[in-house]
């Protein structure tokens, strides 16, 4: 086969996705070393094989772009793009909001127009609805009489599949669930046994744990504690945002913590968000930063994003959007740019990065998720 058939031919492969072998480059190689000089036509061959290198060259080179493009996060706009999932381009919208309406109605919504796409279902005193990583189940507060903790009275962690509508009660006496951004753990606010944080892992078994939302070494629940719930997962799910309600103090506070058994213990640690007796809702934007919800003296509640710090005190950051009425639900999708808030006026809006103003979505609305595809 002649030099230049050889050359074409490894050319022909790469471009079709197939690394040429090490011994047919170094064929191709000897092959030109061993050939007489004087049986070289000095005609077109080193045109040839100069050109066909050439496009060699050009293949290569859109091969490796193209496949560090596939392969590589979009860049995105926002306060940082540290610990986010990949998205398909800087302003992609996710098709679908999941709604749980204050009938205990549960929904599929359109995100950029509010229109029912399907119905769920009804569940009493539906709340907190999260779903899996990939949209396959759906998690929920509800009162479903579950009898799994001692003189359950409170409502229930419930897992719902939509391909069959049927629910199943993973714990009694738990609210907020939060599916964690891997798809690895839920954690809830446990009334069992005392006001604490708890966690059910999803791919070991579906095992209980119990942890100290303060981030002490025992994990037994603490007496001023009054209720616990979680917010979210940070897109790396490594830390939980929740919030607690201690006894005697009006106002929530609010921490970030990375607590076992997601972690070791030795690694634990939690951190106090600053100004968070002033906030109604938080969501995390990425690994490193928080939105937080403030109310305003003129009944708006504006929405600003915060750098997790174990500092005192610090700055708040500029307002990147504000809504009438009081938030009480918040929540960003998996790359940080779109929000959903609730009000506790039941209405529910969404705000993407770039957007002049927040876009009402629904009413009647108890709780908002983002579903996880675009």
């Amino acid at each position: 086969m002649k030099i230049e058939d050889r050359l074409h031919d490894a050319l022909h492969d790469y471009a079709n996705g197939i690394d040429p072998s090490a011994d047919s480059w170094a064929a191709i190689v000897a092959r030109i070393d061993e050939e007489p000089v004087a049986s070289r036509r000095p005609s077109r061959r080193p045109l040839v094989l100069a050109g066909l290198a050439l496009a060699l060259i050009v293949v290569l080179i859109t091969v490796v772009v193209v496949r560090d493009t596939d392969d590589s996060t979009k860049v995105v706009t926002g306060p940082s793009s540290a610990g986010r999932a990949p998205t398909t381009g800087p302003t992609s919208l996710p098709v679908g909001v999941l709604v749980g309406h204050r009938d205990g109605s549960l929904a599929v919504v359109g995100a950029s127009d509010g229109q029912q796409q399907s119905s769920l279902g009804t569940f009493p005193d539906l709340a907190s609805v999260s779903t899996t990583p990939d949209g396959r189940r759906v998690y929920f507060q509800s009162s479903q009489s579950n009898t799994a903790c001692p003189g359950d009275v409170g409502p229930d962690v419930v897992r719902l599949d939509p391909s069959t509508s049927q629910t199943t009660v993973i714990v009694g006496e738990s609210v907020a669930p939060v599916v964690s951004t891997d798809g690895k753990w839920i954690a809830y606010g446990s009334w069992c046994d005392g006001r604490t944080l708890g966690l059910t892992s999803i791919g070991s078994g579906g095992d209980n744990f119990r942890t100290n939302p303060l981030g002490k070494s025992s994990n037994e629940a603490e007496d001023r504690v009054q209720k616990v719930e979680p917010l979210g997962w940070s897109p790396d799910s490594t830390l939980m945002l929740y919030r607690l309600q201690m006894k005697g103090d009006e106002d929530p506070h609010y921490y970030v913590g990375r607590l076992w058994p997601v972690v070791a213990p030795s690694k634990t640690k939690v951190t106090a968000l600053p100004y968070g007796r002033g906030v109604t809702a938080a969501a995390f934007v990425d690994d490193e930063t928080v939105a937080l919800a403030e109310p305003t003296a003129t009944g708006r509640t504006k929405v600003r994003t915060w750098t997790i710090t174990t500092g005192s005190e610090e700055l708040p950051s500029p307002v990147i959007f504000a809504v009438p009425g009081r938030i009480v639900s918040l929540v960003a999708d998996r790359s940080g740019q779109h929000f959903l808030a609730v009000t506790d006026a039941g209405v529910l809006y969404r705000w993407s990065q770039g957007d002049d103003q927040p876009t009402k979505v629904a009413e009647n609305v108890a709780t908002a998720a983002w579903l996880p595809w675009s």
